[in-house]
């Protein structure tokens, strides 16, 4: 009897280790390999001395698409933005005008995106109350206050804009809120670029701004 027991002990366990392994198994398997994701540099905008018309460290920016955005902090003035920073301390901001020139920043990724994948990526948007800045056509300082929308392209090159992989909607809150991006890339593309554009077309063109902070690392995801 005794022997009887111990031998169905000895299956009890051998049982438990082998689901274990299973589980195991299954929670690795479902881990994100670390070729999955695309880390951006100084996607929180924390490197770089901020100031107007100054882009963080590692962007780009186009310049027929008129003057770079602005690199703001928490504790500056800049055109009367005064807003914190969602993580750290700087931001970004960026402006439309009623001359229909727009604002953009690019970077090189440090790997391509693969043709006819999915990722997926988040970021942290808002509007601050004022910023005010001279207007081109108006010729005089006025409120950028006209709510605008966030683009993300895909392209090969800086300023080359070939697959648009996500539009937000209009961007009219004065607290930071979270967006994601999932999107289905078409080539290979080499470069990824936030740009601001026009959310009202019966209102184009017009003054507006948006901020933008705490860029995530884009994912693939399964579709």
């Amino acid at each position: 009897m005794r022997n009887f027991l111990c031998l169905l002990f000895l299956l009890y366990i051998s049982s438990s280790c082998q689901n274990l392994k299973i589980q195991n198994s299954d929670a690795s398997s479902q881990e994100v390999s670390s070729d999955s994701i695309i880390y951006l540099k100084n996607s929180s905008f924390e490197k770089g001395k901020h100031g107007h018309s100054t882009l963080p460290r590692n962007w780009f920016h186009c310049k027929d698409q008129n003057s770079p955005p602005d690199l703001h902090s928490s504790h500056s003035n800049y055109f009367e933005v005064r807003s914190a920073a969602m993580d750290g301390d700087q931001f970004v901001g960026m402006v439309v005008r009623s001359d229909r020139t727009v604002e953009n920043i690019s970077q090189q990724l440090p790997r391509a995106f693969q043709k006819g994948t999915m990722y997926e990526m988040a970021f942290s948007l808002a509007q601050a109350k004022k910023l005010m800045s001279a207007s081109r056509t108006e010729r005089k300082v006025i409120n950028f206050k006209t709510p605008i929308i966030l683009q993300i392209w895909g392209g090969f090159n800086y300023c080359e804009n070939n697959q648009l992989l996500y539009e937000s909607t209009e961007i009219n809150h004065q607290d930071w809120q979270t967006y994601k991006a999932k999107f289905i890339v078409d080539d290979n593309y080499e470069v990824i670029t936030f740009k601001v554009d026009y959310s009202d077309k019966d209102n184009f063109p017009c003054n507006g701004h948006l901020l933008l902070d705490n860029i995530s690392p884009i994912v693939r995801v399964s579709e």
